[in-house]
């Protein structure tokens, strides 16, 4: 039998400068699956990057397909895997909210401690449209809650912004805490 991170990772090869093994955590909404994040195969923005991808038993073998991709985000005291899918998010606005939680982390907003949301796993995805004309809004979600963020651009200037936060008491069922497996 083959061994899940090497069932679901044969195509990828590890960046030969990170000692990063691959990640597995089950997902409790259905425990028939698996999600994988593989070693980190390339850099983008000097974060390393990572396929993630969901797994199913399927007799004796696993079967596995590509479900986002993933940046490795160090902060003092917390790693933070920040994922995004394609087509809903674009690897650009995912390295700009990574900027913005590393320049951010050790600050407030609206009263609530940034770096105790930011740890585990987060799921950046379009929000929709933003609260006036021409801005978006993407939405954070991490283990312990949700960050809303606004981009917008004016006069030929871009920003983006933290917009609402809505901690969780507890950690959301749909992501669990990381397990590590050695390589």
């Amino acid at each position: 039998m083959i061994p899940l991170l090497a069932a679901a990772c044969p195509d990828i090869v590890p960046l030969p400068d990170l000692p990063i093994a691959g990640l597995t955590r089950s997902l409790p909404e259905d425990r028939r699956y698996t999600e994988v994040t593989c070693a980190p195969h390339a850099r983008h923005g000097g974060h390393p990057v990572s396929e993630v991808r969901r797994c199913r038993r399927e007799d004796d073998r696993w079967a596995c397909q590509s479900v986002a991709t993933a940046m490795r985000l160090q902060f003092p005291n917390s790693t933070v895997q920040l994922a995004w899918r394609a087509g809903d998010v674009t690897p650009a606005a995912a390295l700009s909210v990574a900027n913005l939680l590393a320049r951010d982390y050790a600050q407030t907003f609206n009263g609530q401690d940034l770096s105790l949301f930011l740890r585990g796993h987060c799921q950046l995805a379009d929000g929709g449209p933003g609260p006036f004309r021409g801005a978006r809004q993407l939405a954070l979600r991490c283990d312990r809650g949700t960050l809303t963020l606004t981009h917008d651009c004016w006069q030929g200037r871009c920003r983006l912004y933290p917009a609402e936060i809505a901690l969780s008491s507890a950690p959301a069922s749909a992501l669990p805490q990381v397990k590590t497996k050695p390589r």
